[in-house]
């Protein structure tokens, strides 16, 4: 009779905080915009306008509680205005700072943008993302 954890009572946790680990890093990165491809995006995307049309909380944070560092969830509508084609609009979340700074999406404020030409809903912000 052992005295202490099995082997699968082990497995079991360390797959747990695997799981968990992955997620938290995961949510992470995605609210601050560096999820796989962004960067490439940034690079290879075709350069638009956007316009912020609404920019709302969702009630999501990033990072513990007082951390100077913690990032608050902005759900937003911008109106993409791509080279040469008619404006469309697309739905998106980022993260930006709690403490420190001003949130850089007002409403009616203009971003540099690069749009992924086979999926024009896939947008970089330029000076956020990557």
């Amino acid at each position: 009779m052992e005295n202490g954890p099995s082997i699968l009572q082990i497995l079991g946790l360390v797959l747990l905080a695997g799981v968990v680990l992955y997620f938290t890093v995961y949510k992470e990165l995605r609210g601050r915009g560096m999820l796989p491809g962004q960067k490439k995006l940034l690079q290879t995307g075709v350069a638009a306008r956007a316009k912020v049309l609404q920019a709302q909380p969702t009630g999501s944070y990033f990072g513990t509680q007082g951390n100077t560092h913690q990032l608050q969830e902005i759900a937003l509508v911008l109106e993409i205005q791509p080279p040469n084609s008619p404006a469309y609009s697309v739905k998106t979340t980022r993260a930006v700072p709690t403490s420190g700074f001003s949130n850089p999406f007002g409403v009616g404020r203009e971003l540099e943008v690069k749009v992924d030409a086979s999926n024009p809903n896939k947008i970089a912000i330029v000076g956020l993302d990557g």
